[in-house]
């Protein structure tokens, strides 16, 4: 009875080990603000801002926001092909803003909504709006008092 036991705890502490869905936020790019537009043809246009660091000679540096668009058939398309175009996997755990355009939001904004809350890392707190004109051109807005 005993070898038995001591068995069984041994199987099921080999298949109980092991971080095999770690996600290290080394290799993470936060997302700040989500932006969806739709084209003339259209297509999605997709927005997000990144954080970006300027480090000047020994100083703690500057923080600023990076802008990245791209024109995608669907918004996961457009969220895969911006995730090709940095060094690291885009994380929306940090998102604050999503932003939708005025012709966009005409339509039907919950197929884009769906990618957002259908990703467990999703950041379900981020806050809705609706922009007047292109979403897109929000984000190059620079506020006057930091």
């Amino acid at each position: 009875m005993k070898i038995k036991s001591l068995f069984t705890i041994s199987i099921c502490l080999l298949l109980t080990t092991g971080c095999w869905d770690e996600n290290l936020m080394k290799n993470a790019i936060l997302i700040q603000t989500v932006t969806f537009d739709q084209t003339e043809e259209g297509e999605f246009l997709f927005g997000i801002t990144i954080p970006a660091f300027k480090r000047t000679s020994m100083e703690s540096g500057q923080e600023t926001s990076e802008i990245l668009s791209t024109v995608a058939q669907t918004p996961r398309d457009g969220r895969m092909k911006l995730n090709t175009e940095i060094p690291g996997n885009l994380d929306s755990s940090k998102n604050k803003l999503v932003l939708f355009g005025e012709q966009f939001a005409e339509g039907d904004i919950y197929p884009p909504l769906d990618v957002i809350w259908r990703d467990p890392r999703s950041s379900l707190s981020a806050k809705l709006a609706v922009v007047k004109g292109k979403a897109i051109d929000t984000l190059s807005i620079k506020p006057k008092v930091e």
